[in-house]
């Protein structure tokens, strides 16, 4: 009896010291640590009975652990969510390592260090998003695929490279062309000097973990191009369009921006006669009488020399305002008279110049009336509202009740001025091309009459709004003003010669 209540205390005690000696830190061990940079923990132990207990956000159980006596190098462990959040910096100065040191939660004796290997950075290349045609003086987006000592691998988008070269003391050098913000990359232009017809991008770094690479790809030559026919209109942006063939068989139509880069890029150099190429826009001058309706366009290179004529029309349209003039005058202003005089112009049939004079102008343009128009509006201004007539007094001790005032009348509306138009008997047939309109004001609005004062006050007043409706008796109410005036149309005269 004696001896085997002996062997049961031994055996107790073995068994409630072998069960306090196992805890493990648990996490998703599936987890792609290259991707994340945090992770939720919990802790598996025993208890004195040998039974399994759980603790810890990866359970669903509370993220206080401070029986455990957590501690984490290269992270820091948050109560809140459950997490351990890396330290980057910190686990590569520690052989690219996370240690977490803990204790049995029931027996402080049992410590425990266990160490997360983190994924290294081993090698890196261009994506495929990549573009193989490559272009001379142009933008192109860069995506880089990382490889991890875990054998994974991570499409790095344009916006994440440059904290990725950071992070990882990464060099990426670029022959042909050069890094520009945004994870975006510019190719080199032609110059004077032998240019490879390359792009390289090498990849190195200091860590021995980190394999040296280099991407290698060709810049597509141009063979020729082709600015397609258009006609331009004079004093205006012109959108120019091109065709532009390459060394590959491909056909790019390059309008804009893209199509000066393109002549910047494969050093093609531009001239012209009667404008200028901005931006890849034809930008006119101004029409001249004494120039042919034309414009000139040379291009050239090594291989290119290549001369273009488009026709240039006068299509513009003008527009003048000679209307009365707003001032503190109660009656409308006049328009201004308008004098136009009409004249051919040798060797050009369908343009025609116009010289506008009015009290304050003197204006000389060039108008062809199959392409465009010339409006004048000469209109008098409006006349002003009449004055309100004040409201009569009401009845109150002394005081007698009076009729409200009349309304003053509405200012004259100001007459339209006169147009003169002098014109040579070959514009008869553009007559449609002139817009002309000289209408007088229109007269102000007479003046509301003022609301007769209320007889009697003996109910201690009322609002007026009231006594209309109590029908409570009134002085008469104030006439209201009259109309002003409608300003009258002014004349338009067509004088031929």
């Amino acid at each position: 009896m004696k001896t085997t209540l002996i062997c049961l205390l031994i055996s107790l005690f073995c068994f409630t010291a072998f069960s306090q000696n196992y805890v493990k830190l648990k996490y998703n061990e599936n987890i792609d640590l290259s991707e994340n940079l945090s992770f939720i923990i919990g802790f598996e132990y025993h208890t004195k009975k040998n039974k399994v207990k759980q603790k810890g956000k990866y359970f669903n159980k509370s993220g206080h652990i401070e029986s455990f006596n957590l501690t984490v190098i290269g992270g820091k462990y948050y109560e809140g969510s459950g997490e351990v959040v890396i330290h980057q910096k910190t686990a590569k100065n520690n052989n690219y390592s996370i240690v977490f040191i803990y204790n049995h939660p029931l027996n402080k004796k049992i410590q425990v260090k266990d160490t997360l290997k983190l994924p290294v950075l081993t090698g890196l290349k261009m994506g495929n998003v990549f573009q193989n045609n490559l272009y001379r003086n142009g933008k192109y987006s860069m995506n880089l695929e990382a490889t991890f000592s875990n054998g994974k691998t991570k499409i790095i988008p344009k916006d994440e490279i440059y904290s990725l070269l950071k992070q990882n003391d990464i060099n990426m050098e670029v022959n042909g062309g050069k890094i520009v913000p945004e994870g975006e990359v510019k190719i080199n232009s032609l110059s004077n000097d032998s240019l490879s017809n390359f792009v390289a991008f090498k990849y190195s770094s200091k860590d021995s973990n980190f394999r040296t690479s280099v991407d290698s790809f060709q810049i597509t030559d141009l063979v020729d191009i082709n600015i397609l026919p258009t006609t331009f209109s004079y004093d205006f942006i012109n959108k120019l369009e091109a065709i532009a063939t390459f060394e590959n068989g491909k056909q790019e139509k390059l309008t804009g921006d893209n199509l000066q880069s393109i002549l910047n890029g494969y050093g093609i150099k531009t001239s012209s006669k009667k404008g200028e190429i901005i931006n890849g826009n034809f930008s006119t001058f101004q029409f001249s009488e004494r120039q042919p309706n034309s414009a000139t366009i040379h291009l050239e290179s090594n291989r290119i020399n290549k001369d273009y004529n488009f026709p240039i029309i006068l299509d513009k349209s003008y527009s003048y305002i000679f209307g009365g003039k707003e001032t503190r005058s109660f009656n409308g202003t006049q328009g201004d008279n308008v004098t136009i005089n009409i004249s051919e112009i040798p060797n050009q049939k369908e343009i025609f110049k116009i010289d506008i004079s009015s009290t304050n102008i003197i204006e000389t343009i060039h108008l062809n009336p199959i392409h465009g128009n010339l409006k004048i509006e000469s209109i008098g201004s409006n006349g002003s509202k009449g004055r309100n007539g004040r409201d009569g007094r009401d009845e109150f001790e002394n005081s007698v009740a009076t009729e409200g005032q009349n309304g003053g009348d509405g200012g004259d509306g100001g007459n339209g001025g006169n147009i003169n138009i002098h014109l040579p008997k070959s514009f008869t047939k553009y007559i449609h091309a002139l817009k002309l309109t000289n209408n007088g004001g229109i007269g102000g609005p007479g003046g509301s009459g003022g609301i007769g004062g209320v007889f009697s006050d003996d109910d201690g007043g009322a609002e007026s709004w009231l006594s209309d409706i109590l029908l409570i008796p009134r002085m008469n109410s104030g006439i209201p003003g009259k109309p002003g005036r409608n300003g009258r149309n002014g004349e338009i005269n067509f004088i031929y010669f």
